[in-house]
């Protein structure tokens, strides 16, 4: 029985982004260009023929940095004008999809149960903001990725026990850190974030962050 209901759960979260990446692929060849989406291939652009996002007027546009690096490959190969904005923009509606998928991975990890996680991925599945910015080229899907990434990274290092024998690539600081520079890269917005970090590592182990945990101060003032 407990291994047909986690078949269930699994069958349930696949459907679950099949949904959510066919409500963004099919918006993704209706929606008009949006005026700011030119911003991001003209970036793209730069960081294609230059290797940084700098604009012909000699500004650095580091704003969606992480989203021109990786569309730069691919504008390489099949082009980077107005005709291919529509393929473009599936970059964005897969990291969109992610979202989705994150989403619900984080509400079953909290609840301990996957109905509410499927719940809150159908939120977001069908949200129209998070519809029409998984699909504009600009770096908010992206900076949603991050964002929801990070909040699952930090239940984890609340909810679970610590061990020594983890490898470090799983352990959470790890990924906090990580999270908060690719962030950084992709828009200044994701620094709301940290103080609502700091604020649950102080109420959750207090002192314990001078001795115990002191790995997790130690990641959040790397990031600071």
């Amino acid at each position: 029985m407990p291994g047909a209901r986690r078949g269930s759960a699994v069958l349930l979260f696949l459907l679950l982004v099949l949904l959510a990446f066919t409500i963004r692929g099919v918006t993704a060849t209706q929606l008009i260009p949006h005026v700011d989406e030119a911003a991001t291939m003209l970036a793209t652009e730069m960081v294609a023929t230059k290797g940084v996002p700098v604009f012909p007027s000699g500004v650095l546009y580091l704003q969606g940095a992480s989203l021109s690096y990786l569309l730069a490959p691919l504008t390489a190969v099949i082009g980077g004008t107005i005709d291919q904005l529509t393929a473009l923009r599936f970059v964005n509606v897969l990291m969109g999809t992610g979202v989705v998928l994150l989403t619900a991975l984080l509400g079953a990890r909290i609840a301990r149960h996957w109905v509410p996680g499927v719940i809150a991925g159908l939120i977001v599945a069908f949200d129209p903001a998070s519809i029409a910015w998984s699909v504009y080229l600009r770096p908010y899907a992206a900076l949603s990725l991050v964002t929801v990434a990070l909040a699952y990274a930090v239940v984890c290092l609340v909810m679970d026990e610590p061990r020594r024998d983890r490898r470090w690539w799983r352990d959470p600081v790890v990924w906090i850190v990580v999270l908060f520079v690719l962030g950084t890269l992709t828009h200044i917005s994701i620094w709301l974030v940290y103080p609502a970090v700091g604020l649950i590592a102080v109420l959750t182990w207090g002192f314990g962050l001078l001795g115990p945990q002191l790995r997790v101060t130690i990641g959040l003032g790397v990031v600071a």
